[in-house]
Order: C-alpha cells, then sequence, then structure tokens
C-alpha cells in the first residue's frame, strides 16, 4: 500500500527515527539505475531525507540533472522505501544542519569532505511494513 508521509503514523516515524543505512536509488542521464549505501536523518516537519555527500559523487550529478530518488531500508521483516524529488542543497547553514543531524545519529563524518553538500529526498511516497510487532 502507498502512503503519504502526512500518513506514516505512529510506526512510521519511530522507523524512520531508529538508526538503519539505506539504498539510495538515482537514475544516470543514460537511463542506468545507480544504487548506493547512505546513512540518512528524516525530518518531519518538511517530509525531508537529507544525506551528507561530497558534492561530485554521481548521486549528486544525478539529482542536479533531475533524478529521482528512492530511499530504501530494511530491519528483519520490516521494510520502507521512500520516493520523491532530489535536490542538492550547498548554501552553509543548511549543510551544517545536516552534518548535525547525521553527527546526532551515526557518529562524526569520515573523512575531509571540501564540497559537502546535503542531498534532500523530498518525500511524496511511502511504501513498506513497518508496524511494530503485536501491534
Amino acid at each position: 500500500m502507498a502512503l503519504t508521509p502526512d500518513q506514516l503514523g505512529e510506526d512510521g516515524l519511530a522507523f524512520l527515527a531508529e538508526t538503519h543505512l539505506a539504498s539510495l536509488t538515482t537514475t544516470r542521464p543514460d537511463g542506468q539505475l545507480h544504487v548506493v549505501p547512505v546513512a540518512y536523518s528524516y525530518v518531519p516537519v518538511e517530509h525531508t531525507i537529507r544525506i551528507v555527500a561530497p558534492g561530485e559523487t554521481v548521486k549528486v550529478k544525478n539529482a542536479e540533472a533531475g533524478s529521482l530518488g528512492a530511499l530504501c531500508f530494511v530491519d528483519g521483516g520490516r521494510w520502507m522505501s521512500l520516493h520523491g524529488p532530489l535536490d542538492v542543497q550547498r548554501e552553509p547553514t543548511r549543510v551544517a544542519d545536516t552534518v548535525e543531524r547525521y553527527t546526532s545519529r551515526y557518529g562524526p563524518v569520515r573523512g575531509e569532505i571540501v564540497d559537502r553538500v546535503s542531498l534532500e529526498l523530498r518525500v511524496e511516497l511511502v511504501r513498506g511494513r513497518f508496524a511494530m510487532p503485536g501491534r
């Protein structure tokens, strides 16, 4: 069943708040899919997934070329897939906020990234099975 972000409910928001790694899928300009593991944070008031990324990565270039995105993560029998348009934010305070969200979930960002961006997926569609056991 497909849901909008407003229909996630308590179980969906709780699942998004857990610390997972996910696969981000974007489309290359030639139509081929690009799938890469990512750490992420969800900003409920924005219905947005945020990912810290170097500005010259394939996923960022695909987003700048107009690719849609899909983020999927699995935990046992629970899973969630989030779909929507991608945007690249380079404004320093926005990037710093995204880095802070990452750090609070996963620890310090590894490596020296000079051209760090906030890659953002505006969630329009949610699919999954994320109810807590026993509900």
